[in-house]
Parts: C-alpha cells; sequence; structure tokens
C-alpha cells in the first residue's frame, strides 16, 4: 500500500504513470532504492515489514530523490515538470543498480545492502 504524505493529485499521477513506464528490472530497482528489499515478499506488497510512503521534500529540483530506507519513504524535490522527475528516477536507477553491483562485488550481498545508506542525493 502506498501511503502519499501531501495532496497533490497530479504528482500522484505522474509517479503512477512514470513507475507504470519503467521495465520490470528498473522497478526492481527502484524498490530497492526505496525500501533495500530486494524482492517482494509472496505475499506481495501487503508482506513487507511497513506500507510506502511517497513524500514532497524542500530539496532544490537539482537534487535527486532521496529514500529512508528503514521507514520506506520515497522523497522527491518538487520537480517542475514530469520528464525532469522521470529523468531523476532514470538516474537513479543507474547509479544504485551500478553502486548495488560494485559493493556485491566487493563485500557480497548482505553488507552492500548496509553501504547503500550513503548515496548522495545531489546531482553533479
Amino acid at each position: 500500500m502506498l501511503v502519499f504524505a501531501f495532496m497533490d493529485l497530479e504528482f500522484f499521477t505522474s509517479q503512477l504513470r512514470i513507475v507504470g513506464e519503467m521495465s520490470a528490472d528498473q522497478r526492481k530497482v527502484l524498490l530497492f532504492f526505496w525500501t533495500s528489499v530486494k524482492y517482494l515478499p509472496v505475499e506481495g506488497f501487503r508482506g513487507l515489514a511497513s506500507r510506502l510512503y511517497i513524500y514532497k521534500s524542500t530539496e532544490p529540483e537539482d537534487h535527486l530523490p532521496s529514500s529512508h530506507t528503514c521507514f520506506y519513504r520515497l522523497c522527491f524535490p518538487p520537480y517542475p515538470s514530469m520528464a525532469i522527475m522521470q529523468d531523476r528516477l532514470r538516474v537513479i536507477t543507474q547509479e544504485h543498480e551500478a553502486q548495488t553491483h560494485q559493493l556485491d562485488t566487493i563485500f557480497g550481498p548482505t553488507l552492500s545492502v548496509s553501504c547503500m545508506n550513503g548515496i548522495g542525493s545531489h546531482l553533479a
């Protein structure tokens, strides 16, 4: 279940559209970025330890989305367009996937999950 911490129907609709256009692999990486859960439980989203939360942050629009994996929270700066939001999510999924693979290679999959919480949220 998703919980939106704001009442912005346009933002909600944009989110659903963007995630719906992602490949299964991209959605899997997004879930991992959001929750540190690599695979959904057999029960689906109901089997997660918490609801999924989406927040609008007060970060500048040049920042990437951030996550608080312990609380299943995904935070988005106020992007001026859906195209920018989609691009930022693409960056997150590509960067997160590359860093996860690199950490898995160096430390093994268990340790890399705890290391991923340190990913920066600002675009260079």
